[in-house]
This record gives structure tokens, sequence and C-alpha cells, in this order.
């Protein structure tokens, strides 16, 4: 615990415990001390505002936390691993630390180390799947509409007044199909097969292939 003057800048006293905790949890002490009269224990926070003392009376607070909550920074250098946090006064919403001018600030800084001597190899194993997924069939009538466009590009569409339009054998034909009335943005279409016919009856005969195994 460091106690530090925050008017002369110097050092009042410091002290350190050494103690273990599992599991990484944490519980630790603060207690006040006759150089901060005016302290109050339960105002005092870890480094994260909303971590406020387990139990606190007039002389000291007592924070239990985990290692990995609270603001607690992890730091690795040589064979150590050293998590740390600091207990200190917790302040208002504009900033000032609750004491007077005359008052030291009140910081405890909380450090534990673990020593980091060996790697530990953890093995799992995998299943294969039953099946493997996909989509639920349907059917269906899907409202679609089907132009023709006048070259690769797209941009240029035949209107009504230019059917019937006339092609040259084994000449490329540029469709777009198009899924109308559709509430679902993520719906596509994959076209496989389309034809034509002389009637409204999509069975009805004679028909004409116009895309196979699109």
């Amino acid at each position: 615990m460091l106690l530090w003057d925050s008017v002369n800048q110097w050092v009042l006293g410091d002290l350190y415990l050494s103690c273990y905790f599992p599991l990484g949890n944490s519980n630790t002490i603060a207690v006040k001390v006759e150089s901060v009269p005016n302290l109050s224990p339960s105002r005092l926070t870890l480094k994260d505002q909303s971590c406020t003392p387990a139990f606190s009376d007039n002389r000291f607070a007592h924070f239990v936390f985990n290692a990995d909550s609270c603001g607690t920074t992890r730091l690795f250098f040589d064979n150590y691993m050293m998590y740390e946090n600091e207990i200190r006064l917790n302040h208002n919403r504009k900033g000032v630390a609750y004491t007077s001018p005359v008052d030291p600030d009140y910081k405890q800084t909380i450090s534990c180390y673990y020593i980091v001597n060996d790697t530990e190899t953890i093995s799992f194993a995998t299943q294969p799947r039953l099946y493997e997924p996909k989509a639920e069939v349907g059917s269906g009538h899907l409202m679609v509409q089907m132009r023709l466009a006048q070259d690769a590009s797209y941009q240029i569409f035949y209107q009504v007044e230019d059917y019937p339009v006339q092609k040259f054998l084994r000449e490329p034909l540029y469709f777009e199909v198009e899924l109308m009335q559709s509430s679902d943005p993520k719906l596509e279409v994959v076209l496989e097969n389309c034809w034509a016919t002389s009637k409204e009856e999509r069975n009805s005969l004679p028909s004409w292939d116009i895309i196979i195994n699109g």
C-alpha cells in the first residue's frame, strides 16, 4: 500500500502483504490510516468504479473480485504473469476526489504474481456430423419477371413494343429473371430450366426450351 501526499509530492509510507488466492479470486482489504482522517472506506473503489467494497465500516473496506474483472490488467515479464488493480477514492461526476485539500490521496496497488514455468496441452476430440446442414425443401409458385437484354451488359432491355424479337440460330440470348413481391431481401432465385409455351398452362404443348441447366 502506498500513501501519497499530493501536496508535497512525496510518499508518506508503504507496506505490502503476500498471500495466495486460488481460482483467480482476490480478497483485498483497504485499511483507513490516521493520516487520512476524512477517508470513508465505503467510498473506495477499484479501477472500475462500479466495483465497490463487498463489506465496509468506518475502519476498512473489503473487496472480492476476479482477476479478469473490475479493470484488472495483466502483464507478462520474465517467467511471471502479473495481475494488477488499484483501490482508490471514488470520484464524483466532476472528477473531484472526496478529500479535503490538505488530505493526501489514497491509492493501494494490488498485484498478484504467477510463475509461468510450464505449458499445458489440452486435448480435444471431435465427432463427425450425422448429416450436412441444408435448406429445407419447399414447393410453391413464385411471381417472377423475365426480361431480355440487348447485350451482355444488361443495361438496355427490349420493351413490349419490340416483340417479337428476331434472333439468328445460335445467337446468345441475355435473360434477366427477377423475383417479384418478395418480403425477404436475402431470398435468391437460381434458374435451372426455362421454356416457353403458346398457352398459359406451363405443361402445355408445344413448348420451346429457353434455358437448360442454368
